[in-house]
């Protein structure tokens, strides 16, 4: 038995032993199936991406990788520029806290607090004249920045 020569010829099919008559036309409903034209952001944004590596290769201004190390690098600088600007913030905040509790420094215990915070603020500044040399900002960075956060004297 074949259903797809049944199916060609539907106008007869034989079920228990008596004739019926089929319609001419198939009776299964249709699929249908709605695609969307539109492309998503990221697809759009890489073929543009392609479209400009292959122009600058044609144009000799350098190849596809030499673009996406490119933009590695910007981005590369853009986070370390970012994490010392937050060291900046976080020094300035260590340096109020000494100027904050230097007054109330006179026994034992309020000069370990007092030196404790001042340790934390020596580490921040050094990480980061480290972040501002990995940045290239300076070639003086330590100066710069000792002279920009000065840290109070240890009591």
């Amino acid at each position: 038995f074949n259903p797809c020569f049944m199916m060609s010829r539907p106008h007869l099919l034989l079920r228990s032993s008596r004739l019926l008559l089929a319609p001419r036309h198939r009776t299964r409903p249709m699929v249908c199936r709605i695609f969307s034209t539109k492309k998503p952001d990221w697809m759009v944004q890489a073929e543009m991406e392609a479209i400009a590596a292959t122009n600058a290769r044609a144009a000799k201004q350098g190849t596809a990788n030499d673009q996406m190390m490119s933009k590695l690098q910007h981005e590369m600088n853009g986070e370390i520029m970012s994490n010392a600007v937050k060291l900046e913030v976080k020094l300035k905040q260590m340096i109020q806290k000494c100027n904050q509790t230097r007054p109330s420094a006179v026994d034992k215990r309020g000069r370990m607090v007092y030196n404790a915070i001042r340790k934390k603020a020596l580490a921040t500044r050094q990480d980061l004249i480290t972040q501002r040399e990995a940045a290239g900002m300076t070639t003086d960075a330590a100066g710069v920045v000792e002279t920009a956060f000065p840290i109070p004297p240890q009591v």
